[in-house]
């Protein structure tokens, strides 16, 4: 009788502390949707002081960072006579090494049809263990992980927003979810920062 009651005290201290680890997770990710939702209020209160869409990349950019605790974000912009993504602004530890046009253009099919990218493994993924053939050139070794969210404006794919991490991370499908949604905020205000000059040529003219 005991060994009974030791096993039960056994398994309700196990799901007690697996009930708290699902609170602690839940409320973290409640934290982070409220955050994306305030966020939202944020690039709006920017776009009303008529900022340049330099100043927009750089705000949306550093609100990335924030947001999704990423070591390095960045903003590329989609030539479409050449069909590249082109750094429009990136921030973070390596910077530098994602600030080019190769470290986007193996995913480029994928984004133009609208599809997020995550790699949990970059160093796998470039070693072709995780897709069965070997990627060039491949990513940067400082980023190890990464998610690419394609930006889409009036029905057509403007550019994208990269999240890095220098360590492997596993991306939750909630995370995704949210960034994915700050991606349409990034969207529009983009597309709205363009609104915006555009009327004010208008009106020079």
């Amino acid at each position: 009788r005991e060994r009974e009651l030791s096993l039960l005290n056994d398994r309700l201290l196990i799901n007690s502390n697996n009930l708290e680890k699902l609170v602690i997770e839940r409320t973290q990710e409640l934290e982070q949707r409220r955050k994306i939702i305030d966020s939202l209020s944020d690039i709006l209160s920017i776009l009303n002081l008529n900022h340049s869409i330099d100043q927009v990349f750089e705000y949306t950019v550093a609100q990335s960072r924030r947001l999704f605790n990423s070591d390095a974000s960045g903003i590329y912009r989609i030539d479409p006579e050449r069909g590249i993504f082109i750094p429009q602004n990136i921030q973070g530890d390596f910077s530098r090494e994602i600030s080019t046009e190769e470290f986007i253009a193996q995913w480029r099919d994928s984004l133009q049809r609208g599809q997020y990218i995550a790699v949990t493994d970059a160093e796998k993924l470039a070693q072709g263990k995780l897709t069965g053939d070997t990627l060039s050139p491949p990513p940067p070794s400082c980023c190890n992980s990464y998610l690419i969210i394609p930006l889409e404006i009036s029905g057509k794919i403007y550019g994208c927003l990269a999240l890095c991490y220098s360590k492997h991370r596993l991306f939750l499908s909630e995370e995704v979810e949210l960034a994915c949604a700050f991606g349409v905020q990034v969207s529009l205000a983009i597309e709205n920062t363009g609104l915006r000059q555009r009327a004010k040529q208008a009106v020079v003219m």
